[in-house]
């Protein structure tokens, strides 16, 4: 959509261009005329831009602005693709990551300790509220990794959105 907006601004400064130069007009026609002779007559016209100093270049010079601006855009929506993509990216590594880590690290720890609290409780070495609170710390850290795998798949889709990809690798 931004290069059809460059191409119809370039067509404008090219109009606009063109203005600065006399046009010409001709004209035949052919009369037809049941009791008289057929007519035929043929016209010229030049229509000169008498006031192309207050016309035609200010508005040679407005599509001329209108074009740089059509540009800008241009680049500037380019550039914060890039800068989204880029950022996708690095939010898609971060939840693979972080995913791994929880799953390979955090969440059997917490379920080691869940295990040593439920022993120490059946034992009567701690209360019934420390082995929930371990084991809630379990449930926050499985719900972390699920928030993680969402997060993962959210940047894989709007990455996907952005460059009209099927697959994406992280």
């Amino acid at each position: 959509a931004a290069d059809a907006r460059i191409r119809s601004a370039e067509a404008a400064v090219a109009s606009a261009r063109k203005d600065l130069w006399p046009d010409l007009n001709v004209s035949l026609e052919y009369g037809n005329r049941s009791r008289f002779d057929d007519m035929m007559s043929v016209m010229v016209g030049v229509s000169v831009p008498v006031f192309a100093g207050s016309n035609q270049v200010p508005r040679r010079r407005e599509m001329e602005a209108l074009q740089a601006r059509r540009e800008a855009e241009a680049r500037d929506l380019l550039n914060e693709t890039w800068a989204r993509l880029t950022e996708l990216h690095a939010l898609a590594e971060r939840a693979v990551r972080l995913d791994a880590l929880y799953t390979t690290r955090i969440l059997p720890q917490a379920a080691s300790a869940v295990e040593a609290a439920l022993s120490a409780y059946r034992v009567g070495g701690i209360d019934f509220m420390t082995l929930a609170e371990s084991r809630m710390a379990w449930n926050r850290f499985a719900i972390e990794r699920i928030a993680f795998a969402a997060d993962y798949h959210i940047a894989i889709s709007e990455i996907r959105a952005l460059t009209g990809a099927e697959e994406v690798s992280p």
